[in-house]
């Protein structure tokens, strides 16, 4: 068996490292990354969606009627306090076409 040159496999392992170091968030798939704040609001801001999600233009929250509080987007999330005082705040990702809010856990809630 040949033996690689120590340098090569230097070279190697950083390379490798550099692509384990591209970690995924949980629920996250290969083609998506973190969406922007400009992009967040242009799919959310204004909208109500079939899951029951509604993000309106001042800055309210609703959730099938029940869930009410008030939303901010921040560095690619959007976070919710709720009337009841409890915070969650989601990621959102995209592929550039197609929007998802990830939850802590990974679960994903697509924006339609």
């Amino acid at each position: 068996m040949r033996r690689l040159p120590a340098a090569f496999v230097l070279i190697l392992a950083s390379m490798v490292g550099a692509t384990a170091a591209e970690e995924f968030a949980p629920g996250q798939r290969p083609g998506e990354r973190s969406a922007t704040s400009s992009e967040i609001e242009a799919a959310a801001v204004g909208r109500s969606f079939r899951s029951g999600l509604s993000y309106g233009r001042d800055g309210s929250f609703a959730f099938r009627s029940g869930m009410l509080g008030r939303y901010r987007i921040l560095d690619g999330s959007i976070c919710v306090t709720f009337a009841s005082g409890r915070n969650r705040c989601d990621k959102v990702f995209t592929d550039g076409k197609v929007f998802v809010l990830i939850d802590k856990r990974g679960k994903r809630y697509p924006f339609r």
